[in-house]
């Protein structure tokens, strides 16, 4: 019998016990779902001694390893979801060849109604092995699929009666072909259900059944979603004092045309400032001094003031559209976040915080490379963690995702 990685949780107190197995270890590194899992419990049991886990992703290469810069583990290392019932919070932990960051606090309402990942379970390199075992080709061109990770993998319990006694599946994506390998028993199947809807009291509700023909070979229902969020009654939004540093640069810098806006918001496309200097910049090129000068506004106060980075290049950007310029802040986070809900938790923003750089430019060429996004040049930036998505500032509408 072929022995295996696995992997034994315990739903109250126990950390991973790892099962000695035959599997070599890549020269490169190894850094599987499972290789740092112990010190990922761990980690987050020091702060939320109830906490776990409900919730297992990432991406790899051919080795099964997460290819990853361990400065930046969140960008593409494994991804660890875990409740504490006791705080109740969810929380996430990020960890790439060994480097762990967390735990994050995550805002999400299904949480702590997601069953808990428990019992035994292969680790997701031995999950591609058994794919290959079955016949299925591990060579990503032959799923349409490229790409230093072009391996997706998804850790889910299923709620279906077929698998009581062993719920757990590795959701593997190869391309745009999904299979679901249940992680005991080595087999791929087909129709798994893997959520059922939740009666008021938090019980699941076994009538109504996902349509078998619908959900076939389309991966697992998402284990928790992000809520929607509750509108700030008054939040500061990049256009408040627009008009304010427009009749600024009027009196003070007469000549003067806007180049881009920028601020570092919260997650609802707001900015807290709480005094000079803390809230949005309007970027003005004045041709007297052939210089981009910067503008600051912050809750009807506004002045010049030196900033230490400033972003606008004339070589690159043009004079922003007179009057308002498109769509405001709060509408852009709108945008982004229908596209990418996940963004919507502590992972959000520089530094791990729930704030994000905001920058609105008139691009005088589309900085997307895909021919059908080159007339699109009047663009919101909002950078997160090392990437940096662009939202159509017409529309609102989330354009491109940039790394």
């Amino acid at each position: 019998m072929r022995s295996s990685l696995a992997f034994l949780l315990f739903a109250v107190g126990g950390a991973a016990q790892p099962r000695v197995g035959a599997a070599q270890v890549p020269e490169r590194y190894k850094d599987t779902a499972g290789t740092y899992l112990g010190q990922v419990i761990d980690t987050v049991r020091k702060e939320y001694p109830d906490a776990e886990m409900i919730g297992l992703s990432g991406r790899s290469d051919i080795t099964g390893s997460a290819l990853c810069d361990p400065k930046n583990p969140a960008a593409d290392g494994w991804v660890y979801h875990f409740y504490s019932k006791r705080s109740d919070v969810a929380a996430m932990i990020a960890e790439c060849q060994g480097y762990i960051v967390g735990p994050l606090k995550e805002y999400v309402q299904t949480a702590k109604d997601t069953p808990v990942i428990t019992g035994r379970f292969t680790d997701n390199d031995e999950a591609m092995r058994d794919l290959a075992d079955l016949g299925v080709s591990l060579e990503p061109s032959d799923h349409g699929s490229k790409g230093k990770r072009p391996f997706s993998f998804t850790l889910v319990n299923a709620e279906d009666d077929r698998y009581q006694e062993n719920p757990l599946f590795w959701q593997i994506t190869i391309g745009g072909d999904v299979y679901m390998m249940n992680a005991a028993t080595h087999k791929v199947e087909k129709d798994v259900i893997v959520r059922y809807s939740r009666l008021p009291d938090g019980t699941p509700d076994k009538a109504p059944r996902v349509d078998p023909a619908k959900q076939a070979n389309q991966g697992a229902i998402a284990a928790f979603k992000a809520p929607p969020r509750k509108k700030k009654p008054k939040g500061y939004t990049a256009f408040r004092d627009l008009e304010k540093a427009r009749s600024y640069a009027r009196r003070k810098l007469p000549g003067a045309v806007l180049m881009g806006i920028d601020g570092i918001a919260d997650a609802w496309g707001q900015i807290e400032c709480l005094g000079t200097g803390d809230g949005w910049a309007f970027y003005f090129y004045w041709p007297r001094t052939k210089a981009i000068e910067t503008v600051f506004a912050c809750n009807g106060e506004v002045g010049q003031g030196q900033s230490g980075y400033i972003p606008v290049s004339l070589k690159q950007h043009r004079q922003l559209p007179e009057g308002t310029p498109g769509i405001d802040s709060d509408v852009v986070v709108d945008g982004l976040l229908a596209e990418r809900s996940a963004l919507l938790n502590e992972g959000m923003g520089r530094y791990y915080t729930r704030r994000a750089p905001m920058r609105l430019f008139q691009f005088k060429s589309s900085p997307l490379t895909s021919p059908d996004l080159w007339k699109k040049t009047l663009l919101w930036e909002v950078s997160v963690g090392r990437s940096i998505y662009y939202i159509d500032a017409q529309t609102g509408k989330f354009v491109a995702e940039k790394k």
